[in-house]
């Protein structure tokens, strides 16, 4: 199986969006004014070329999944989600990490702009660092494509 952790802030978002967004987001469902398109559209792309399945390691988590989903799914997103990291208090890194050992995943990616919390457990090509700024590139996504061809 085909992995992809995903975080959302810094992700599916980023400072470029919020400033271009502006304030005209209060008749928006819950959580989707957060969500910048062309993001969600950049991640339909890594889904579609992969078949992976995603694993949200996000704070987003702590949400009621379905409406993180419906949320996405507003902005375009074309697949699903239907699992978590835990909900233990413990370093990303590790969260995602206990995830891999129970599942006895060997082909998954981490997709964070958080690093500090993470690359002392992931190895280095299974972390893609988007950055706060930006949020996902294309250069990202092509990268995770060709992670999962090659594997």
């Amino acid at each position: 199986m085909k992995v992809i952790f995903l975080d959302i802030d810094g992700v599916l978002n980023s400072e470029a969006y919020f400033i271009a967004r502006g304030k005209n987001f209060s008749l928006l469902p819950k959580f989707s004014y957060d969500l910048d398109p062309i993001a969600v559209e950049r991640l339909n792309k890594i889904m579609d070329s992969t078949n992976a399945e995603i694993v949200l390691s996000s704070t987003w988590r702590l949400s009621p999944l379905q409406q993180v989903v419906d949320a996405l799914k507003y902005k375009g997103f074309k697949h699903d989600i239907k699992f978590t990291t835990t909900r233990q208090h413990m370093d990303r890194g590790l969260q995602i990490l206990k995830f891999v050992e129970e599942n006895d995943l060997q082909q998954y990616v981490v997709i964070d702009d958080d690093s500090y919390d993470i690359e002392v457990y992931i190895d280095k090509d299974k972390f893609v660092h988007t950055r706060w700024k930006t949020g996902l590139l294309d250069s990202h996504v092509d990268y995770i494509i060709e992670y999962f061809k090659e594997k």
